[in-house]
């Protein structure tokens, strides 16, 4: 009988079963750094303590020994996502029959994200450590997960890291936030303030998208979220000129307030948000702390021109009573995503 887990520096992120597997063989095998972890819940067992990481070697000592004793495989990656389990059930068409069982782990993907926040909503991992995959599709691997504005992980990216940074920059993603794991030590930056000497073998990279940004020194790609707005008198009012086209249109220079946003050549056709409350900070909102209000002073997403170019047209379509930003606040939402990729 095979067994294949995945230990982890925190015993507390390995799961019952994993546990239990290795309880049950007599015969471990992993490479050094591994087992030096458990080396409490393997005392007394044959060990087969390897430096090389030639994972079909592996593999194939685990089957040869699995027909006659139980035997744990260790594996030093994600058993489930690149590590051996994928190459097990590639080389188990050479045999007739072996028993075997692969327990899911704590992956580096799911520990990573904890360490940083909540930054994988709707991701791609990617894994560059194989010297047989050529540049060519790398790149392009990259460089459409960033276009279909996806959270990219990146496994072991450091060889390429050149590389990754060019195809970002060339997207535009400069400003981008990105958190950089090693085992349980982390930090999050802007690309621009990323080097590579900051990355070795074991370094997991995520890559935000255009919505991630970074609150209480956490990583955060956010949710759609639907929160009933509360139309206040104000607001009627703007909407009722905004349908009836006696609105503002570009920068209200006049108005006493201007540049209510401090920032210049800011766009007032939206003095009003349309979306107000979104419950997103990717654009600059905040909540204000015990007082259930959503702040959109460090928003000015909704005052840029081309932001405003990409909206108005689309708003007008759906905005024709002003009881429509409450009754179809979720088209609302669409438009604003569509709007932040698009912009």
């Amino acid at each position: 009988m095979l067994y294949i887990i995945k230990v982890d520096p925190n015993r507390e992120n390995m799961t019952v079963g994993a546990l239990n597997a290795l309880k049950k063989s007599k015969i471990v095998i992993g490479v050094e750094k591994n087992l030096v972890m458990i080396e409490d819940l393997i005392e007394g067992k044959i060990i087969h303590e390897k430096t090389v990481k030639d994972k079909t070697y592996l593999i194939e000592l685990g089957i040869s020994l699995a027909f006659n004793e139980e035997v744990t495989l260790i594996d030093y990656e994600d058993p489930e996502t690149f590590g051996l389990a994928n190459l097990f059930f590639q080389n188990l068409g050479k045999y007739d029959k072996i028993d075997f069982k692969i327990y899911p782990s704590t992956t580096s993907i799911n520990l990573s994200a904890t360490l940083l926040g909540a930054p994988l909503t709707d991701f791609i991992a990617i894994d560059l450590g194989s010297d047989l995959i050529p540049l060519s599709e790398i790149k392009e691997k990259i460089e459409n997960s960033v276009k279909a504005n996806f959270v990219v992980v990146i496994y072991k990216g450091e060889k390429h890291f050149k590389l990754i940074k060019e195809i970002l920059l060339d997207l535009k993603r400069g400003s981008i936030w990105i958190g950089v794991v090693n085992n349980m030590d982390y930090r999050i930056a802007k690309l621009t303030n990323i080097n590579s000497n900051e990355l070795n073998s074991d370094t997991i990279l995520i890559v935000g998208n255009k919505m991630t940004y970074m609150e209480n020194n956490k990583l955060i790609t956010p949710q759609p979220v639907l929160i009933d707005p509360y139309l206040h008198p104000l607001t009627k009012e703007f909407y009722t000129n905004f349908i009836n086209n006696e609105s503002h249109d570009g920068s209200n220079k006049t108005c006493g307030y201007y540049p209510c946003h401090a920032m210049e050549n800011q766009q007032c056709d939206f003095c009003y948000c349309p979306f107000y409350p979104c419950g997103d900070g990717s654009t600059g909102g905040k909540w204000i702390k015990n007082k259930n209000v959503w702040n959109c002073i460090d928003c000015t997403w909704i005052h840029k021109k081309d932001v405003v170019d990409c909206l108005k047209p689309k708003i007008k379509e759906i905005i024709l009573d002003v009881e429509d930003l409450k009754t179809k606040k979720e088209d609302l939402l669409k438009i604003r995503r569509e709007c932040i990729f698009n912009s």
